[in-house]
């Protein structure tokens, strides 16, 4: 009886720990989305070009990105109940004086610092779910944890969409001012009598399986964590390119209102729900992890080609489809490359420092995303941004066919 109890109490604490590392990253994209989601009002309000709009998101992204690669080497170090209740209280603090100013200059170093802010979080999350939850909860807070981001996604475009229409895009702004230091205080509350009521043999279990780790593994490993740090910039690219841009493609290329066109996209993070699971599930089907992921990146190579016949012949319906779609694949990339494959890799490497670092290279294409497309966007019209997302398609295909080709001298170089 005494041993089902300290079961019972086992599941119920890493279930809650599983939510509550949910719930801080879930909001954690309210400070970080609140910009992009609201890019057609803030280049009106502020007169910019898609270019210095585009400049304050790629700021972000380029300072969360290079502190994520930061943090992923120091992350053993942190205070991890510390750190995630200050990057969700200073996002939100942050977060609420870009409500109140019209300063170009201003927005983009307040959204810099947002940036390096949000940077401690993902490393940290990965870190405190590795080391403290057994291999029985692994899949399922991995499963959990990636619907994070479409769910965060769909709070801020929803809200943005309902304020937009009713003249009061600040009010996300506000929202994300409020609700993230309101998170960040029930974190820092809860969160050491959560960990106290779980056993420390999490830890235990690595590195008795890490003995148990052959040459040929640890090659195959490292091999395709190198292949993760050049896809995850890929990755990002089209994920936020589409997350970023899809409500200015609605207006400009369909016509569409304001808060219609961010009602479209909201349809995107609706599906994205399902990415993470779908990767899970996947990985089943295709233990590779690198292969898994560049099935992804050609099914969705094939759909770029429908959005360029779509963009020509103006078939909102067929756009959509597409974007939903590629989406939905890149989504389940970013998954593996983030938190399945550092989860599930946990008795083989140091998950925290991989989710870090990969995370970290995933927002240099972020920047990559919002200035760099928006730019070719403004020069040559979205037909040459959505070749360029072809490109990309085919360069992680050509990395593929170098992985296979490698990976199969290491099987051969043992046996």
């Amino acid at each position: 009886m005494s041993e089902a109890k300290t079961c019972n109490t086992v599941k119920k604490y890493s279930y809650l720990l599983i939510f509550f590392c949910w719930l801080a990253y879930s909001s954690s994209y309210f400070g970080k989305l609140s910009v992009t989601a609201n890019i057609n009002q803030i280049e009106e309000a502020l007169d910019l070009s898609h270019s210095q709009s585009g400049l304050i998101g790629t700021l972000l992204f380029i300072f969360y990105g290079t502190f994520q690669i930061i943090n992923g080497f120091l992350v053993k170090r942190y205070n991890l109940r510390l750190v995630i209740f200050l990057g969700l209280f200073l996002s939100g603090i942050i977060n609420l004086v870009v409500g109140f100013t019209n300063d170009f200059v201003l927005v983009a170093v307040l959204w810099s610092l947002n940036g390096i802010a949000l940077s401690f979080l993902w490393t940290a999350i990965i870190r405190i779910l590795a080391e403290t939850l057994t291999k029985e909860y692994m899949a399922k807070s991995s499963i959990v944890i990636g619907t994070t981001v479409p769910f965060g996604t769909f709070v801020v475009y929803g809200l943005s969409a309902i304020f937009v229409k009713l003249g009061i895009f600040r009010a996300i702004f506000y929202f994300s001012g409020i609700a993230m230091p309101l998170i960040a205080i029930l974190w820092f509350v809860f969160i050491p009598k959560i960990t106290s009521k779980i056993p420390k043999d999490a830890e235990v279990e690595t590195q008795k399986e890490m003995l148990t780790a052959t040459k040929t593994e640890i090659k195959g490993i490292y091999l395709s964590v190198f292949c993760f740090f050049i896809i995850a910039i890929f990755v990002n690219l089209i994920k936020d390119g589409l997350n970023t841009w899809a409500p200015v493609i609605f207006k400009n290329e369909y016509g569409v209102s304001d808060s219609l066109s961010i009602v479209l996209t909201l349809a995107l993070p609706c599906v994205a729900v399902f990415a993470n699971f779908i990767a899970v599930m996947l990985h089943k089907k295709i233990p590779d992890f690198v292969t898994q992921v560049a099935i992804m990146f050609i099914l969705s190579g094939v759909l770029v080609v429908a959005v360029l016949f779509a963009l020509e012949y103006r078939i909102v319906a067929i756009t959509v489809m597409c974007f939903v779609i590629i989406f939905v694949a890149i989504s389940s990339c970013n998954s593996v490359v983030t938190s399945v494959f550092p989860l599930f890799m946990k008795t083989r490497i140091n998950s925290g420092k991989i989710a870090g670092i990969t995370n970290g290279f995933c927002y240099l294409g972020s920047a990559l995303s919002s200035y760099v497309l928006g730019s070719i966007a403004e020069a040559n019209g979205w037909n040459v941004v959505f070749y360029v997302i072809l490109g990309v398609c085919v360069m992680v295909t050509l990395i593929w066919f170098i992985y296979l080709i490698l990976r199969s001298k290491i099987n051969k170089s043992v046996s």
